[in-house]
């Protein structure tokens, strides 16, 4: 018996019928696993295809907005018609001198491609804007200048810095800036309340985003008024 179970394997490898038989088993298993992984690529590549083309529609009405309006829209909702394959996040900064805008297939959520201003507008990139942008630290603020005061105030404003996303305003009664009075902004102006009459105060303000703050701006003085 068990010389019989030893000659089996070559018994079979000497058949013709079974060797063929076995042959276009496994080379119908391998074209069938070609077609399958060729089959994938294809829509991989079409909805690839599909998400770079919306976003190349993005980068256009981007640019027209920004021409009629003077900068970029906050969102990109409803400002194009969008096909319902692909799925569009983002928009411009808060002061539209910037945008970052990701494409997701609707079919694949690991399709994910972005348009980032920062980087170059026409360029579409791997990834969203979260984990594929590179936004700078941006650079510290010019112009700064007292738009108002009164004898516990003062209103000061200051040029918009690219790539901000908010800003640092500081007022104090030396130069070292020791307990000072500290006021967050979201846009380029902020007020220093609380202040003493006809006091010198020195103030600076800083542009902040992702990627870290400015150095502050050069320090000016203002006194207020008198009661």
């Amino acid at each position: 018996m068990n010389n019989m179970k030893k000659f089996i394997p070559t018994n079979i490898i000497k058949n013709p019928k079974v060797v063929l038989v076995a042959g276009v088993a496994a080379a119908l298993i391998i074209v069938a696993t070609l077609v399958v992984a060729g089959l994938y690529l294809v829509k991989q590549n079409t909805s690839a295809s599909l998400v770079k083309e919306e976003l190349n529609k993005v980068v256009s009405v981007m640019k027209d907005e920004k021409g009629k309006n003077g900068g970029y829209p906050a969102s990109i909702d409803g400002l194009l018609s969008v096909s319902d394959k692909v799925e569009l996040t983002g928009g411009g900064s808060f002061d539209g001198l910037s945008y970052c805008v990701a494409a997701t297939s609707a079919s694949d959520d690991s399709i994910v491609f972005h348009v980032d201003s920062t980087k170059s507008v026409s360029d579409i990139l791997n990834g969203d804007c979260e984990s594929g942008s590179d936004v700078s630290v941006p650079s510290a603020p010019s112009g700064i200048a007292v738009a108002f005061a009164s004898s516990d105030s003062i209103k000061l404003t200051w040029n918009k810095t690219a790539f901000a996303t908010s800003y640092s305003l500081q007022c104090s009664v030396n130069k070292e800036f020791s307990n000072p009075t500290t006021v967050d902004s979201t846009n380029n102006e902020g007020v220093c309340t609380g202040l003493k009459p006809g006091t010198a105060y020195f103030y600076k303000v800083k542009a902040v985003n992702s990627a870290g703050a400015s150095v502050w701006s050069m320090t000016s003085s203002y006194k207020t008024n008198a009661k």
